[in-house]
């Protein structure tokens, strides 16, 4: 455990590691720890101060007068230690309490504590003092123990051996280095239990110890074999390996080449049952190769299952598309790629649908961010927003005439065979999605990030400016190119209220007439037959492909591949953190409060990346 602090906290010129409960106990100091009742963190932080009060070696660090108040002077400001740092940064909180390993971590000035409080000992004689500390919460009762982080190599891996040379590296001079700067202190050498000896790989052993206990830690032991899929918090740091299974592993290869390969043998035996008139035959290819690849990558009964019954809907899904584009022919779709009448057409088959997804984001955010918080009638508006989902498109044309058209709403308003008519019209049809994933969007927001920036003088629009907002825009773009695609393959509704419009277009530098790409597949189909209606479909499908990859591509949120300049973003990040704080303080606290949470999460992300990209690429160095 540690103390941290900001520069400017009262008594920051004072605090050392000699006199640290003298400036804690004045007057105007406000110490914070997380909830004792649901983070250990926060229980942990309240033993610290009790064991302040007990004597070790015949010596204790105050008495019971000074621990009094000390706890006076403890605010439990939040449930998790995540939020400390902030609070601590925007005046809040003058000193927090918690885990060394976040202190060293985060950029701020902390205190390292003596060793008979700061529950960091693997011994007898530390653990025994340590127990003397008892918390009681709504979720029970803790005693004071020393802290551990163990490690473990799950047994259902995909990489097991990669996973033990990850394991090993704990080992190394490197490795430590690298948990030494993390405030983890490593024990050395790494200690195994002996009663899982056997299940450890070799190459773990010859740079371990087994051992029944370690120190006064013998409950965690026991549990050894079963508790393989997560870190347990016994001792300072020690290091477990478990079993592991023979599966194959994808990180001796790499993913990208795998999905290659795969890819590259669905498409051969495609063009091989296609070319003798056995499609057929590729169906049992998906369904075998499916669980193949399953029991190769896995091996579980339950995955292999899955990845069968989902293939089914993959046949349903890629089988016509393959078979769509293998009887193209290549000159009719150049022929219709240079008409000028099909170029139209692919323009206001996006340009049309473009329009539709802002208007529906325009209405669409305001309301998403209304149902996120919840309003008397709710209900009645959800349904509303989802009708257009369940109505067939050709009544929601037929919507679209009766209120907008004549008689309707708008009299003055041309919507039949106009531009205007066709964007409401797929609008209409569209809003939905951009509502809904706007609306989960503004759900996932912390709603203490938005108090904060409140309590300390933003009015809403300043708040929904500088924190709702760019925490949701991922969100809000996500929707709009939901509705967007959408918009692109409404047919029905179209037909109806606008089956043929005049728009400008750029490319003439006039005003031309031309159909929605659907409705002009559709005539294509019916006056020149499949194949000129399919390369005119195929030309759609490609641009529709095009824009739909680049847009996820730049909002993707790392985790699929998208944006490969996210690393450098987050490392850049934390590097500049000391000068972006600096300038954040002269800012006025009401502006500033709200970033913080962000800056942090920034920054913990960023410590964190760095920190395991650096063991895994110390692990690229070994044998």
């Amino acid at each position: 455990m540690s103390i941290q602090y900001r520069e400017n906290s009262p008594g920051a010129e004072d605090i050392s590691k000699d006199n640290w409960w003298e400036v804690l106990s004045r007057d105007d100091i406000t110490i914070g720890h997380s909830d004792p009742a649901i983070d250990p963190g926060g229980y942990r932080a309240v033993m610290m101060l009790q064991l302040g009060a007990e004597e070790f070696d015949g010596e204790r660090l105050y008495d019971e007068s000074t621990l009094d108040t000390l706890m006076s002077n403890t605010t439990i400001p939040t449930g998790t230690e995540i939020n400390l740092e902030w609070q601590l940064e925007s005046g809040d909180l003058d000193y927090v309490l918690y885990y060394q390993s976040i202190s060293a971590t985060s950029g701020l000035p902390y205190i390292d504590l003596q060793p008979e409080v700061d529950l960091s000992q693997v011994t007898n004689e530390h653990a025994q003092h340590y127990a003397k500390a008892e918390v009681e919460t709504k979720s029970g009762t803790f005693t004071g123990a020393p802290i551990a982080y163990g490690l473990t190599v799950p047994s259902n891996a995909r990489a097991p051996g990669r996973g033990t040379q990850w394991v090993k590296h704990f080992a190394t001079e490197p490795g430590q280095a690298i948990l030494d700067e993390q405030g983890l202190a490593p024990v050395d050498p790494v200690v195994v239990p002996a009663s899982s000896e056997d299940a450890v790989p070799d190459s773990v052993m010859d740079v371990a110890s087994a051992q029944s206990t370690l120190g006064p830690l013998e409950p965690w032991w026991s549990i050894s074999t079963a508790y393989r899929y997560r870190c347990t918090t016994y001792s300072d740091s020690y290091i477990m390996a478990t079993e592991t299974e023979s599966q194959f592993e994808i990180t001796a290869v790499g993913r990208l080449p795998l999905v290659v390969l795969f890819t590259l043998i669905q498409l051969l035996v495609f063009a091989a049952a296609y070319s003798i008139g056995k499609p057929t035959w590729y169906v049992y290819f998906i369904v075998g190769s499916a669980a193949t690849t399953a029991y190769a990558l896995d091996g579980t009964p339950f995955t292999i299952a899955t990845a069968t019954a989902g293939s089914l809907l993959m046949v349903v899904l890629s089988l016509p598309l393959f078979i769509f584009l293998a009887r193209q022919t290549p000159s009719l779709i150049i022929e219709k790629a240079l008409d000028p009448d099909v170029q139209r057409v692919l323009y206001l088959g996006v340009y049309a649908p473009l329009l539709a997804a802002l208007l529906s984001l325009l209405g669409g955010v305001p309301l998403a961010h209304l149902l996120a918080k919840g309003f008397p009638g709710q209900p009645l508006v959800e349904s509303l927003v989802d009708l257009p989902l369940v109505v067939p498109h050709s009544v929601a044309g037929i919507i679209i005439l009766f209120g907008f058209g004549k008689g309707g709403a708008f009299p003055q308003l041309s919507v039949l065979g106009t531009m205007v008519g066709m964007v409401l019209a797929l609008a209409f049809v569209s809003a939905p999605y951009a509502v809904n994933a706007t609306r989960e969007a503004f759900e996932s927001i912390d709603d203490r990030l938005e108090y904060a920036s409140r309590i300390h003088g933003a009015n809403q629009w300043e708040t929904f400016r500088r924190v709702t907002g760019p925490l949701a825009v991922r969100g809000m773009i996500t929707g709009g190119l939901l509705a967007w695609a959408r918009a692109v393959s409404e047919f029905g509704a179209v037909a109806v209220v606008a089956y043929s419009v005049s728009f400008f277009y750029p490319f003439a530098g006039t005003e031309v007439t031309a159909q929605h790409a659907p409705v002009f597949v559709y005539n294509t189909y019916l006056q020149g037959g499949l194949e000129e209606s399919g390369a005119v479909a195929f030309l759609l499908l490609a641009v529709s492909a095009v824009i739909f990859l680049i847009v996820r591509y730049l909002i993707d949120d790392g985790t699929g591949g998208g944006m490969p300049w996210l690393t450098s973003v987050l490392i850049s990040a934390r590097r500049s953190l000391p000068t972006v704080r600096s300038r954040l303080l002269s800012m006025p606290r009401w502006r500033l409060t709200p970033v913080r949470p962000v800056l942090y999460s920034v920054r913990v992300g960023a410590a964190r990346h760095c920190y395991w990209r650096r063991l895994l690429a110390s692990i690229n160095t070994l044998e």
